[in-house]
C-alpha cells in the first residue's frame, strides 16, 4: 500500500487498529483481527521507510498493533470464544518481540518497555519455557521499578514467583502470600486475578 503523505499512513493505521479491536472484542473473530493487523503492520513498516521524518509517529502506531496481536493471541487471558491456533500463537510471540524491539528503538520509556518484556515473558510462560520467561519478567520488573508503577512491579514479581514455583524453587505459600498482598491494593487486585487465571490455564 502506498501513501502520499505520512498523515495518511497514520490515519490508516489508526483505522486498522480500531477495526482489529472490533473484530476481537465484539465479533470474537481472531482470524480477521490478525489479518487486519498484519496487513497494517506491513504497510506501516513500509511507510516508516518512505517517510523517515515521520517514522517515529508511524512506528508508534505499528508498535500498538504488534502489542495487540501479541496480547490477543496469548492463551493466558483465557478469553471466552477465543482459541488461538498454534500458528496464531507463533505470530503472537513474534509480534511480542517486535513490540519490545520498537519500545526500545523508539525510546518509549520505562513502563512501555517493562510491559514489552512482560508480554514476551507471558508467551514464553504459556509455552512452558519457565526459565526463559523468568528472565523476561525479571527485566520487566527492573523497568517497572524505574517507572514508579507499583502495580506493574507487583505484577512482574507475581509472574516471577509463578515461574519459580513451576521450576520448584519456591513454595506455593510464597506465591499465595504475594497474591494476597496484591489483592489488598486496589490497582493491583485485577493483576492477582490475572495470575490465577494463568495458573488455571497451565493446569489444563
Amino acid at each position: 500500500m502506498t501513501f502520499e503523505v505520512p498523515e495518511q499512513a497514520i490515519a490508516y493505521l489508526e483505522d486498522r487498529s480500531n477495526r482489529m479491536r472490533h473484530a476481537y472484542w465484539l465479533e470474537k473473530d481472531l482470524a480477521s483481527c490478525l489479518a487486519i493487523a498484519t496487513e497494517a503492520i506491513h504497510a506501516g513498516e513500509e511507510a516508516s521507510r518512505d517517510f523517515p521524518d515521520s517514522s517515529y509517529e508511524v512506528l508508534s502506531s505499528v508498535k500498538r498493533l504488534c502489542y495487540d496481536i501479541a496480547s490477543f493471541t496469548w492463551i493466558g487471558w483465557d478469553e471466552p470464544r477465543i482459541a488461538p491456533s498454534e500458528a496464531q500463537i507463533s505470530l503472537g510471540k513474534a509480534m511480542a518481540s517486535r513490540n519490545l524491539q520498537l519500545a526500545i528503538q523508539l525510546d518509549k520509556g520505562d513502563l512501555p518497555t517493562s510491559r514489552g518484556y512482560w508480554m514476551v515473558g507471558a508467551h514464553l510462560l504459556t509455552a512452558g519455557k519457565f526459565e526463559l520467561a523468568l528472565s523476561e519478567f525479571d527485566e520487566a520488573e527492573s523497568y517497572a521499578v524505574m517507572s514508579g508503577s507499583r502495580p506493574d512491579v507487583l505484577l512482574c514479581q507475581g509472574f516471577m514467583l509463578l515461574c519459580q514455583k513451576l521450576l520448584g524453587s519456591v513454595q506455593e505459600e510464597i506465591l499465595s502470600s504475594h497474591l494476597e498482598l496484591m489483592r489488598r491494593e486496589e490497582e493491583s487486585a485485577p493483576f492477582a486475578d490475572q495470575i490465577e487465571t494463568v495458573v488455571r490455564v497451565l493446569a489444563r
